[in-house]
């Protein structure tokens, strides 16, 4: 295929991909009385019925004997999947506690998180713009700290563990999908834990085909997630991803009117400073490289 329609192509499934973690907001909010750790439970569930179809049509198996065979690869994919479940659970408590707000925030500031992670855990080069916009981070943490007066702990949490968990993924170095299936895995006793000793809402009906569509969700933006990845250069794909925490923040103050004080304004005026202060970098130094080329 051209390179130009590689790139479209690319495009198209990263926008996929960014719209429907921005949207599925809207399935959790219909989940009324469905409380947060029941929605992981059937995540976990659904997610792993849907991988192993996706597994079997892909004959990745392969793949997934060589993640099985590494006891390093499973104990760091056992606490990425510990850690992303934590994550989720916390977004899904501020969706359906109407703290949607604070989730974006948390979305935005994990990006950052994870590059400072970078630096401390492999190394990586952290430049001059990139500690700036670290610092820029601690300040809105610690301006919306002294103004609301309590800490936002949804998103500083949220930020850390989303952060930690692509720093786990990446120290695994494992294929996306056989990755992803040996994860949810290593999740189910917990799942099948729960459904042993609670009861829970699913059932044949509205409620349990919103359960069900919270595993497709899961699944399907992580298949065009990498679909993008392939055809992408990072750097765009890294600034694509804002799109989410941009369709979360509409939602939250749009559609279902949140009350975001002036605490909450200051805190992401400086993370959206940080942001651009980051993406800027970004394409500067894709623009030098192209001109090396």
């Amino acid at each position: 295929m051209n390179p130009l329609n590689e790139q479209k192509a690319g495009l198209i499934y990263a926008i996929i991909t960014m719209l429907i973690w921005g949207l599925t907001p809207l399935v959790f909010k219909l989940l009324q009385g469905v409380g947060a750790t029941e929605i992981i439970v059937f995540r976990i569930l659904f997610s792993l019925l849907l991988l192993l179809v996706f597994i079997s049509l892909n004959r990745q198996w392969q793949s997934v004997k060589t993640v099985i065979g590494s006891r390093r690869s499973l104990l760091l994919l056992l606490m990425s999947g510990s850690t992303i479940a934590l994550a989720w659970g916390i977004y899904i408590y501020a969706i359906v506690t109407d703290r949607m707000a604070d989730a974006a925030l948390g979305n935005f500031i994990a990006p950052i998180v994870q590059m400072v992670l970078g630096f401390w855990l492999f190394g990586e080069r952290l430049s001059p713009v990139g500690k700036t916009a670290f610092v820029l981070v601690i300040l809105a943490v610690a301006l919306e700290i002294f103004l609301a007066g309590n800490l936002p702990w949804i998103a500083v949490c949220l930020a850390v563990f989303t952060a930690l968990y692509a720093t786990l993924r990446k120290k695994a170095a494992v294929g996306a999908m056989a990755g992803l299936l040996v994860e949810t895995t290593l999740m189910l006793p917990f799942a099948l834990g729960y459904l042993a000793y609670y009861p829970t809402h699913f059932a044949f009906d509205l409620t349990g085909f919103l359960l069900f569509l919270c595993g497709v969700l899961t699944l399907v933006p992580l298949i065009t997630f990498n679909l993008a990845a392939l055809r992408l250069p990072l750097n765009t794909l890294a600034m694509l991803q804002y799109l989410t925490p941009s369709l979360v923040l509409m939602l939250a103050v749009f559609v279902y009117h949140e009350p975001v004080g002036g605490a909450k304004l200051a805190a992401f005026a400086l993370i959206w400073l940080a942001i651009f202060l980051v993406s800027a970098e970004r394409v500067r130094k894709n623009r030098r490289k192209m001109v090396k080329r």
